[in-house]
């Protein structure tokens, strides 16, 4: 399947098939787009699965819109998508769960939208973005969890965000990342914790953020950052636990700021 566009404006897009939801399942399939455009629509839909499938996008920009998905699913594909922008949006999604999947993303943009995701799970995959960047967005996602993934991610940039993440946990993953940069953000996490993982990450910078996190756990792990440098910012850790890792940190650098540790 090719399509070379797909434009919405002022729709309500009701995908319903039964009881008020469509189930959308493609196997071994080829899907081409070249552009998917959404300007002050309403989509919901049930299911999104995919088995086996390569998926290429050009573009997908969506303004003013609102997104409701219960469940997406992805198993053995390929995606490939160079830009995601979106602007103004609602978007709501009960569980994302992707499965021995290669994705590539060159760009995803988000600016002054709101984003709920009760469950991301990731399993065998290997996960690429080149810069992911949020201005003026609130992101609440409740559990984050990979395992055996490949995560590279060149840039990622937050601008005045409100983020809340009950869990994140990974095991026996390989996570890169060039640059993490962070302005005038909230961030709070309840649980982080790293099993078997290597991390590298050569510059955390933060900036005029708050960061409240409970609990901290690190088993079995490789971490590595070059530069973290932290100005006019509140940090406050309830307990840090570590076992068995190897943790390298070549500079940190403090300005104005607060830092709370309770347990190590």
């Amino acid at each position: 399947m090719r399509w070379r566009g797909l434009h919405f404006a002022a729709c309500i897009i009701l995908l319903y098939l039964h009881h008020g939801s469509l189930e959308i399942g493609l196997s071994g399939c080829v899907v081409r787009v070249k552009e998917i455009g959404l300007s002050g629509c309403v989509v919901r839909v049930k299911e999104i699965g995919l088995s086996g499938c390569v998926v290429s996008v050009k573009e997908i920009g969506l303004s003013g819109c609102v997104v409701r998905v219960k469940e997406i699913g992805l198993s053995g594909c390929v995606v490939r998508v160079k830009v995601i922008g979106l602007s103004g949006c609602v978007v709501r999604v009960k569980v994302i769960g992707l499965s021995g999947c290669v994705v590539r993303v060159k760009e995803i943009g988000l600016s002054g939208c709101v984003v709920r995701v009760k469950e991301i799970g990731l399993s065998g995959c290997v996960v690429r973005v080149k810069v992911i960047g949020l201005s003026g967005c609130v992101v609440r996602v409740k559990v984050i969890g990979l395992s055996g993934c490949v995560v590279r991610v060149k840039e990622i940039g937050l601008s005045g965000c409100v983020v809340r993440v009950k869990v994140i946990g990974l095991s026996g993953c390989v996570v890169r990342v060039k640059e993490i940069g962070l302005s005038g953000c909230v961030v709070r996490v309840k649980v982080i914790g790293l099993s078997g993982c290597a991390v590298r990450v050569k510059v955390i910078g933060l900036s005029g953020c708050v960061v409240r996190v409970k609990v901290i756990g690190l088993s079995g792990c490789v971490v590595r950052v070059k530069e973290i440098g932290l100005s006019g910012c509140v940090v406050r850790v309830k307990e840090i636990g570590l076992s068995g890792c190897v943790v390298r940190v070549k500079e940190i650098g403090l300005s104005g700021c607060v830092v709370k540790v309770k347990e190590i």
